[in-house]
């Protein structure tokens, strides 16, 4: 039976939108420092180069260049119903996290656009030998898109990718909208592997995530542990933030048997901010803040605040299980 703190730092490791270490074989050590991702629905996949599924690829016939017919699939993305080639080859992500998403799946995109400009991420994606272009944050260079040929691009739904989607669509290639900032990690990763025919490498995914949280869920109520209170904030420049229950530390704390106070029991995977005068309906036994992504958090009001009772612990990503660790 491993410890708490072993069996946390498990889960670490394996519950992530991106388990890269074991997009290369080891689901032990990876790193967690992605966020939300993705909308899908059922996928009907195709071989079939319907005038339809030639229009939706670009106007290019759907066929391989040796004449064979491209497979295709038909899903729901951010923007509506596309129909998209499947493919795990030629793959421009336009952001770090879609990037990410798809090295979680095995997957390495051949150029990545870095919007986000953390810091946090890059160094992941440069250690997985990913070719990364750092240009204007929260801008996408088209002509560069352009210039990399891809067979399919893929990124979150920035305001300038929404505004570039249908350009990139018509003259370069199909686009797959990731919904970032509104489903669960589960649904955000089943369009991504709708798209790349790595359905079966994500199921072994949420099987290891599973697992790991059924484990530390054991371990926790071993110890008597069950039931502890634990406030889990995210940290922004402005001031706190609460995340719903359906985001990834939401999902995790319920199961592993940890309890949220009264004023955290939100619905769904947004993010509601709170004002420093109401820290006191979080007052729990342990707070968790999450730096996030954003590079100010470190100057957050949080930090010096004096009202609340709890031992509070920063890290810099959603990584709950391998926070809990501490």
């Amino acid at each position: 039976m491993l410890s708490i703190k072993q069996s946390v730092r498990l889960g670490a490791g394996a519950l992530t939108l991106v388990v890269l270490a074991s997009s290369c074989g080891d689901d032990d050590g990876a790193e967690s420092n992605a966020s939300e991702t993705v909308v899908t629905a059922a996928a009907d996949v195709t071989t079939e180069p319907t005038a339809a599924t030639t229009e939706a690829i670009g106007g290019a016939a759907a066929t391989a260049p040796d004449g064979a017919p491209i497979e295709t699939v038909t899903v729901t993305d951010a923007t509506g119903e596309i129909t998209v080639p499947i493919t795990t080859e030629g793959i421009v992500a336009l952001d770090e996290f879609t990037a990410l998403n798809l090295l979680s799946l095995g997957v390495r995109a051949d150029t990545t656009l870095v919007q986000f400009q953390t810091g946090l991420l890059e160094p992941i994606l440069e250690a997985e030998g990913l070719a990364l272009e750092v240009g204007v944050p929260f801008e996408v260079n088209l002509e560069l898109v352009a210039s990399l040929a891809p067979d399919l691009v893929a990124g979150v739904p920035l305001p300038a990718i929404v505004d570039a989607r249908d350009q990139i669509d018509e003259e370069i290639a199909p686009v797959v909208v990731v919904d970032f900032f509104g489903t669960d990690w589960r649904t955000q990763l089943e369009l991504l592997a709708s798209v790349t025919g790595t359905t079966e490498r994500k199921e072994e995914l949420e099987a290891t995530v599973d697992a790991a949280i059924d484990e530390l869920a054991a371990d926790i109520e071993a110890a008597g542990l069950g039931g502890t209170t634990v406030s889990f904030l995210e940290a922004t420049a402005e001031g706190p933030a609460v995340g719903g229950n359906d985001r990834q530390a939401g999902e995790i704390l319920r199961r592993v048997g940890l309890e949220r106070p009264a004023a955290e029991d939100l619905d769904g995977t947004g993010v509601e901010p709170i004002s420093l005068e109401d820290l006191a309906d979080h007052d729990a036994e342990f707070m968790l803040v999450s730096a996030g992504v954003e590079p100010s958090a470190n100057d957050s009001p949080l930090r010096s605040e004096d009202g609340v009772k709890a031992e509070v612990f920063y890290w810099d990503s959603e990584d709950v299980l391998g926070a809990l660790a501490i």
